[in-house]
């Protein structure tokens, strides 16, 4: 049985799957601090508006204003940035690893 799951995890690869995948979820949390404790200051500072995050901007859904409830833009434009940030670096990474196969 022994030889059988290793055959398994060698066959399909699993081993080096679960490599990216950890190596993947490191690399989320790595750039993710970089966008959220270098990047974001820098964009909330220039964007600050009477004290007020942007990532607490919002479209308003009543006639109550800011207090009511609505559509949190500001947070959107957040996690786009983050996503931008992030798939730049992966592609950057694949770029730099791996090699087209040449011509033939």
């Amino acid at each position: 049985m022994w030889k059988e799951f290793k055959a398994f995890l060698v066959k399909d690869n699993l081993v080096g799957l679960a490599i990216a995948v950890i190596l993947g979820l490191a690399l989320n949390k790595l750039v993710g601090s970089i966008v959220d404790d270098m990047i974001m200051p820098l964009v909330n500072l220039a964007t600050s508006a009477a004290g007020e995050s942007w990532k607490e901007w919002k479209i308003p859904l009543t006639s109550q204003g800011r207090e009511g409830p609505g559509l949190l833009i500001g947070n959107l434009i957040g996690n786009l940035i983050n996503f931008f940030i992030i798939g730049l670096v992966c592609f950057f990474i694949a770029k730099a690893f791996i090699k087209p196969k040449p011509a033939a």
